[in-house]
């Protein structure tokens, strides 16, 4: 597939405890797992992390933010403009499930959108009719249209990805599309925010 892909790994991981890229999900570094994923799909995989030694070991690409302290926005400004091609798949460092097929399918999705991104419904335990329709901006296409604004954005303090999106073309997946892919479903989107989501989702099958 023609796009690059970054995997964002420059989180604070304050309610953690410790870089969650590096922690140790069945039997390896997330961070390897998730950047092996990434490669099934695109032959450009970057890392965004502004520690680049302890990412050494990936072998990857390792870009910095150029704005520090506006989390991954800034982190997807620094993806683009080291992207080789024009869209770039961003993943967020702390999804164990990220799935290559469905950034396949949301790449082929793109006609003239400038952003592509899987909606899908939160609320685990509310009936599927009233859970909120959200977007998931951390498993998402950005086209290189997106970098102007965003360095706009970033420079008037701006943090929040989906503020972006209102001025740009954006492409919303829906589950009725995505949910027919093997494999995916509402724990593609699961991140590991404390020790305990790291043991239920390490203990889920698949």
């Amino acid at each position: 597939m023609e796009f690059s892909a970054l995997l964002l790994c420059g989180g604070a991981s304050r309610r953690f405890g410790s870089p969650k890229c590096l922690v140790s999900f069945r039997g390896e570094p997330l961070a390897q797992r998730l950047a092996r994923r990434l490669a099934e799909v695109s032959d450009d995989v970057l890392v965004s992390a502004n520690d680049p030694g302890a990412y050494a070991f990936l072998e990857r690409s390792v870009i910095p933010d150029d704005e520090r302290g506006h989390g991954p926005l800034a982190g997807l400004a620094a993806g683009l403009r080291a992207a080789r091609h024009p869209w770039l798949a961003v993943v967020a460092g702390d999804m164990p499930f990220a799935s290559p097929p469905l950034l396949r399918l949301l790449f082929e999705a793109r006609r003239d959108a400038q952003i592509v991104v899987p909606m899908h419904r939160t609320g685990h335990r509310a009936r599927a009719a009233q859970r909120d329709l959200r977007y998931e901006p951390l498993h998402a296409l950005y086209h290189r249209d997106c970098l102007a604004p965003i360095e706009r954005a970033i420079a008037h303090g701006e943090r929040r990805i989906v503020r972006l999106f209102p001025q740009m073309r954006v492409r919303g997946v829906t589950e009725e599309a995505w949910a027919r892919i093997p494999d995916v479903g509402e724990r593609t989107f699961a991140n590991i925010n404390t020790t305990d989501d790291l043991a239920r989702l390490e203990a889920e099958d698949g």
